[in-house]
C-alpha cells in the first residue's frame, strides 16, 4: 500500500491496517494538489490507494504536471518576450530611421533657404559654404533624439544671419584698418603748433624789425641818447613779446580749426568703415582716407600763413611815436624839449646838441603819414 506521499505504507498489508480493524476511510479520496504560484493553475493527484483503480493507467504525478506547465508556461513567456523585444526593436529602428530622415530634411532646408538668401543678395553661396555647414552641425548636434519637430532647431533665418556676422567681421576689420592708418595723435603730429612758428616770426618781424631798425638809426647818429634808446628797446622787446602771444594764440586757434578738419576725416573714415554694407565690404580701401587726409594736411599747412594773417587782419601792434614817447616818461626829463612830439618829458629822449634833430623831427611829422617805412628824425 501507498502512502499519500506516494511511499509504501508499512502500517497497511493487504489492505489490512496493523493492529486490527479495517478503516472506515480507506476508500475516502485523498488528492494531493500542486499550485503554480505565478498564475494560480492547479493540479491534482490522487494519493489513496484504494483509489487507485479510478486513476488512468498512465496519469501523470502532479509533481510532473506543474513541472511541465511551468516549463510551457516560461517557454511561452520567453516566446512572447522575444517576439515583443523584437517589435519593439523594430519600432525603435523605424522610428529613429524616420527621425533622422526629418533631421535632414531640415538641414536641408536650412542649406536651401540660406542659400537662397544669399543670391538674392548678389553673393555666391559657395562662399559661404563652410558657415553654413558649421550653422547646420550646430544645429543637428542641439536637436534630442527622436525629437519630434527637428526643424524648430534650426534658424529660419540662417542666410540673414550669416551675412550679418559677415557684414559684422568685415567692419571690424574695416574700422582696426583706419585706426592702424590714424593714431590718437595722428592730427595734432602732422599739424603741430610748432608749424606756426616762422609764420608768426615773419609776421612780427614785418613790423617790429623796421622799428628795431629805425631805433638803431637814430642811436647810431646820436638822435637818441643811451638811456632813450634803452628805454625805447626794452618797451619794443615788451610789445613784441606780447605781440607774440597774441599772434601765436591765433595761429594756435587757425591750427585747431585744421586738426578738426582733419579729425572730421578721421571721424568719417571710422564712419564709413563701421557702416559698410555687405557688398561694399571687398572693396573698403582705407588707404584712400589716408591720402585725403594728407592731402588736406598739405593744403592746410600752405595756407597756415595766410589764416593767421587774415586773423591778424590790421591789428598794429607798435608804434613809433608812441614808443618814444613812452620811453621818455619811463626815462624822465633831463634836457629842455626840443621836438615836442609828445610833449614833457617824451620829447629829451633826442640829444638837444644835435641841430639837425629838430629838422629831422620835422621832416619825419611830415612823413608821417606814409607810414613807418618814411625817412626821418628820432
Amino acid at each position: 500500500m501507498w502512502n499519500e506521499g506516494g511511499q509504501i505504507a508499512h502500517h497497511v498489508f493487504a489492505g489490512v491496517r496493523k493492529g486490527g480493524g479495517e478503516d472506515p476511510n480507506r476508500f475516502v479520496s485523498r488528492p494531493l494538489v500542486l499550485t503554480d504560484p505565478v498564475n494560480g493553475k492547479t493540479f491534482t493527484q490522487e494519493t489513496n490507494p484504494y483509489l487507485f483503480s479510478t486513476v488512468a493507467p498512465g496519469a501523470k504525478s502532479a509533481q510532473e504536471q506543474l513541472n511541465e506547465e511551468i516549463a510551457q508556461r516560461q517557454a511561452d513567456e520567453k516566446a512572447a518576450s522575444d517576439l515583443a523585444a523584437k517589435q519593439a526593436a523594430d519600432q525603435a529602428a523605424a522610428n529613429e530611421a524616420a527621425f533622422q530622415t526629418r533631421l535632414g530634411q531640415a538641414g536641408t532646408t536650412a542649406r536651401t533657404g540660406a542659400e537662397q538668401f544669399l543670391r538674392q543678395q548678389g553673393f555666391d553661396p559657395a562662399r559661404f559654404n563652410d558657415q553654413i555647414a558649421q550653422a547646420i552641425t550646430r544645429s543637428t548636434q542641439s536637436v534630442q533624439d527622436l525629437d519630434p519637430n527637428p526643424t524648430a532647431a534650426f534658424d529660419p533665418n540662417l542666410g540673414q544671419t550669416i551675412l550679418n556676422d559677415f557684414t559684422s567681421a568685415g567692419r571690424n576689420r574695416a574700422i582696426a584698418a583706419v585706426n592702424d592708418l590714424f593714431s590718437p595723435t595722428y592730427a595734432s603730429d602732422r599739424l603741430s603748433y610748432g608749424a606756426a612758428d616762422p609764420l608768426v616770426n615773419d609776421i612780427l618781424n614785418e613790423q617790429f624789425n623796421p622799428i628795431q631798425t629805425s631805433l638803431s638809426f637814430a642811436r647810431d647818429r646820436g638822435q637818441l641818447t643811451p638811456s632813450g634808446f634803452t628805454a625805447a628797446q626794452d618797451l619794443l622787446n615788451q610789445r613784441r613779446a606780447a605781440a607774440q602771444g597774441t599772434v601765436s594764440g591765433l595761429a594756435k586757434s587757425a591750427i585747431d580749426t585744421d586738426r578738426t578738419s582733419i579729425n572730421d576725416l578721421i571721424t568719417g573714415a571710422k564712419n564709413t568703415a563701421g557702416g559698410l554694407q555687405p557688398s561694399q565690404i571687398d572693396t573698403f580701401n582705407p588707404s584712400t582716407f589716408r591720402t585725403n587726409a594728407d592731402e588736406l594736411i598739405n593744403r592746410e599747412l600752405g595756407n597756415l600763413g595766410g589764416d593767421i594773417r587774415n586773423a591778424v587782419g590790421a591789428t598794429k601792434f607798435v608804434d613809433l611815436n608812441d614808443l618814444l614817447t613812452q620811453a621818455g616818461q619811463r626815462s624822465g626829463p633831463t634836457q629842455t624839449p626840443v621836438l615836442g612830439a609828445g610833449g614833457g618829458g617824451g620829447d629829451l629822449l633826442l640829444d638837444p646838441s644835435d641841430t639837425s634833430a629838430a629838422q629831422a623831427e620835422q621832416a619825419r611829422r611830415n612823413a608821417a603819414q606814409r607810414g613807418l617805412g618814411s625817412q626821418g628824425a628820432f
